[in-house]
């Protein structure tokens, strides 16, 4: 979970984030994502994830207001098996939660990617673009700034301490899905 100080693009920041504008001359351009890629040592791919969203456009930024749209949440390994077992820090023989009550439900939130050839996976990854999940739609002659976070969620079952000191390297690609 971040923190409200959290320090973001540094060594000691709960995440890394990036900004990109993106401006379309045409309407009703939907955004996806596409060939999500991440490569790591050992299981610590497993371990990251990808929030993606629209904040606000170029006008509400300028004069600070705005609200930004939910985000999509990608992963590879969207994994929400996660229970405290006895002798982990946490876990209490009197609490009635050890678990995640409903991985199924935390699943659904997860979004789908688009990659050609791909085998599709529930929530992960489709071969169709039109089933990928969209983004935000950019809206003709308006700038749109997309925010995209970066972090190791840490918390599932094939997570180990490798993550402390790995390195990962990560890609995606912003498409477009133009209605038919």
């Amino acid at each position: 979970m971040l923190s409200p100080t959290s320090n973001s693009n540094s060594s000691t920041g709960d995440f890394i984030e990036l900004k990109f504008w993106l401006y379309s001359q045409l309407t009703s351009e939907a955004i996806v994502l596409e060939n999500l890629s991440i490569v790591a040592a050992g299981n610590t791919e497993q371990a990251i994830s990808v929030a993606v969203w629209k904040s606000q456009n170029a006008e509400t930024v300028l004069d600070g207001g705005g609200s930004d749209e939910p985000a999509k949440i990608y992963s590879l390994y969207p994994d929400y098996g996660f229970e405290f077992t006895l002798g982990m820090t946490g876990y209490s023989a009197t609490a009635a939660l050890n678990t995640v009550e409903t991985p199924a439900t935390l699943l659904a939130l997860h979004s789908t990617y688009y990659e050609s050839g791909a085998t599709p996976a529930t929530n992960i990854v489709t071969d169709t673009l039109t089933s990928a999940t969209t983004i935000t739609t950019l809206t003709a002659d308006t700038q749109s700034l997309i925010v995209v976070r970066i972090w190791i969620e840490g918390w599932d079952a094939q997570t180990v301490n490798d993550i402390l000191a790995s390195t990962f390297d990560i890609s995606f690609v912003f498409g477009l899905r133009i209605p038919s």
